[in-house]
């Protein structure tokens, strides 16, 4: 009786004793480092959502990291920094990797669930990566509004990579161009400059990729580690792999104007 959890129902006249739990009921904790990937990949399943939860799991899938693709270089850098599991989106214009994809691949017209919103049919998710189709490359910027209004409809966190020809001056007026602003921008974070790291596709020589990989791995490392009430941020806050930015700041001023989290060494 004790072990099915029921109730005991004595049926004999005397003295019986029951063990009841004792104090209040254990709270167990919430995943809140799910981040999703929506990018460019040489093969996997097109526009649907496959849990990943490491560099491995992701290249049966969806094929190694590879020279001219941000997605497979984003992930790797999620799973070095900390990061534990990953919903992997592929898209491709028209079907095919020969080209880049454009505005209409990450949001169709329509209400369908593909692109960007191939992740209203995934597990639910916390940090959303867009990585550059290209290393180096960016977004179209016709993407960015839509995608910081999909991540607030879930309730999650988009990352955000600027791009590469961005400088500390021209940073802020971009955000502004693109439709990071207003409320939903609170559910979004900048951060600049990109980030130079060993490029295995190179022999380990440097090269230039956007951070929001490395930056959703320190956010999900810091919420298992420490818990989502602390920031990612300060001495704690070190990169796995990136040997620094490809530029030098001049100070903390223009980060903080452009409303942007700023990559240092």
């Amino acid at each position: 009786w004790l072990d099915s959890g029921m109730p005991m129902v004595p049926d004999l006249p005397g003295v019986h004793v029951e063990e009841v739990p004792f104090g209040p009921p254990t709270i167990v904790g919430v995943d809140t480092s799910t981040t999703a990937f929506v990018g460019r990949a040489l093969r996997g399943p097109l526009d649907e959502p496959v849990t990943v939860t490491s560099v491995a799991e992701f290249a049966s899938t969806f094929d190694a990291p590879m020279h001219d693709s941000g997605l497979g270089y984003a992930v790797r850098d999620f799973f070095d920094n900390g990061g534990r599991r990953a919903v992997v989106v592929r898209i491709a214009k028209d079907g095919s990797d020969a080209e880049a994809p454009d505005a209409a691949t990450y949001f169709p017209a329509g209400d369908g669930q593909v692109g960007v919103r191939a992740l209203l049919k995934a597990e639910p998710f916390h940090l959303l990566v867009l990585p550059p189709a290209r290393v180096p490359g960016q977004i179209p910027d016709a993407v960015w509004a839509d995608a910081v209004a999909l991540a607030r409809s879930r309730r999650a966190f988009l990352i955000v990579d600027p791009p590469p020809t961005a400088t500390a001056s021209t940073v802020a007026g971009w955000t502004s161009s693109v439709g990071l602003s207003g409320k939903d921008a609170r559910n979004a974070a900048l951060y600049f400059p990109r980030l130079q790291a060993a490029d295995p596709s190179r022999r380990g020589a440097p090269s230039e990729r956007a951070a929001s990989g490395a930056v959703a791995g320190l956010y999900a490392r810091f919420d298992n580690a420490r818990g989502v009430w602390t920031p990612p941020a300060g001495r704690g806050a070190v990169l796995a792999g990136p040997r620094g930015p490809p530029v030098t700041l001049p100070g903390p001023g223009p980060a903080r104007l452009a409303g942007a989290g700023a990559t240092r060494t």
